[in-house]
């Protein structure tokens, strides 16, 4: 039969204060292994990131060099397809 709560001893509230403690400690290390890994998956990310700067930079200059000469090719095809179809 499960004792009252005013019927509690020092040793009970001793043994549930530990096991308290016991579960809040598992719960910490629980949180403390997922910021370690949000951490690295952070770091990974940025490290990518990094990576990938010296490839968007390439891909501007192309692109902003390219982009007048295909508006000038588009315009010739539309020529031609005119009069194809004319």
């Amino acid at each position: 039969m499960p004792k009252k709560k005013d019927d509690m001893t020092i040793s009970d509230l001793a043994r549930m204060t530990a096991t308290e403690f016991a579960a809040l400690r598992g719960e910490m290390a629980d949180m403390e292994t997922k910021l370690a890994t949000k951490k690295e998956l952070q770091s990974g990310f940025s490290l990518i990131m990094e990576t990938l700067n010296p490839m968007r930079r390439d891909y501007n200059a192309l692109h902003n060099d390219l982009a007048p000469r295909m508006n000038t090719v588009e315009a010739r095809l539309t020529r031609v397809e005119r009069k194809v179809t004319a």
